[in-house]
């Protein structure tokens, strides 16, 4: 239950009504609006503008100029004895030293089966911030994603490639892997 209070803990700067711990989560009664994928799961986006609009940015737009992003896609089991599993996706505004925040949310019991559907929301508002900006005051600033973190299995899923340890597994040539001492090499 540690897991689901720090992540109630990190829900609550952008969802003020939220609860802070489990304990209070399995009383309450509050809407997300939380959709079913058709592959199987549950998906929660909030998305960057909302997070964008709940953050103080005067100084960071007037030091840099343009919103800069890192992204942070990964998935984790939600507990030990379940096979559900959790995959965020997570922002964080370079040059400061605020939080990451939380830009979507999947559960299900396992990993998304598929992309587009996973990151159908997060595209569609990205490619509307990078044609029309975001709005801030009245000024109109450019959004950048300078990275994406993510650890090896992560990447193979957004990429949609072989994992690290398929016998395709490198991306960056065309050597076939081969099965040797337990292992694959390359």
């Amino acid at each position: 239950m540690l897991k689901v209070d720090n992540l109630l803990k990190r829900l609550s700067i952008g969802l003020p009504n939220m609860p802070k711990i489990h304990k209070t989560l399995l009383k309450s009664n509050f809407n997300l609006e939380i959709s079913n994928l058709e592959s199987g799961g549950k998906m929660w986006y909030k998305g960057f503008t909302v997070n964008l609009d709940q953050m103080l940015l005067q100084d960071y737009l007037r030091t840099h100029g343009k919103i800069i992003i890192d992204i942070n896609i990964d998935g984790l089991p939600l507990f030990n004895s379940s096979k559900l599993k959790f995959w965020s996706i997570l922002g964080h505004l370079v040059g400061t030293l605020n939080e990451p925040f939380i830009i979507a949310v999947y559960c299900g019991k396992s990993d998304p089966q598929n992309i587009e559907e996973y990151l159908e929301k997060y595209v569609s508002e990205l490619e509307d911030l990078f044609h029309n900006g975001y709005e801030y005051e009245g000024n109109n600033y450019e959004v950048v994603i300078r990275n994406y973190v993510l650890d090896a299995p992560a990447r193979a899923f957004i990429k949609c490639c072989k994992g690290h340890s398929g016998y395709a597994g490198c991306e960056k040539c065309t050597v076939i892997g081969k099965y040797h001492n337990h292992r694959i090499t390359f």
